[in-house]
């Protein structure tokens, strides 16, 4: 389902960030021009290599299946982060925020979203 344009922008899930290496709010918001993540006040293990965001279908946190959305590589460890889903992404599959290192296969820390 695609927002709807002529409406103001929409929380539709939220979520906390809990793990070892990472910490954070996560909210997942339709806007007039499609679906966006934010995460605020994060703050990962600073060092780690390779730290990517995900979105993902699974409560868990799982980045291996069908559907994972992968933000790309942090630039940054701590602060606030606006990320645009892709469009023809189902934004309401999704059940978590990953917080994930790619070199080592290793979660830093999962949010699973709460729809509101």
């Amino acid at each position: 389902m695609e927002p709807n344009r002529n409406q103001q922008p929409a929380v539709i899930a939220r979520g906390v960030i809990r793990g070892p290496e990472a910490k954070g709010e996560v909210v997942l918001e339709a806007t007039p021009e499609g679906y966006i993540l934010h995460l605020s006040n994060y703050w990962i293990a600073e060092g780690a290599p390779d730290v990517h965001i995900y979105l993902s279908p699974d409560e868990a946190g799982n980045v291996e299946m069908e559907g994972v959305i992968d933000f790309g590589r942090i630039e940054s460890f701590s602060g606030d982060i606006t990320y645009p889903i892709p469009t023809g992404a189902v934004a309401r599959s999704m059940r978590s925020v990953v917080v994930y290192c790619k070199v080592y296969s290793v979660m830093f820390g999962v949010a699973a979203l709460e729809f509101v």
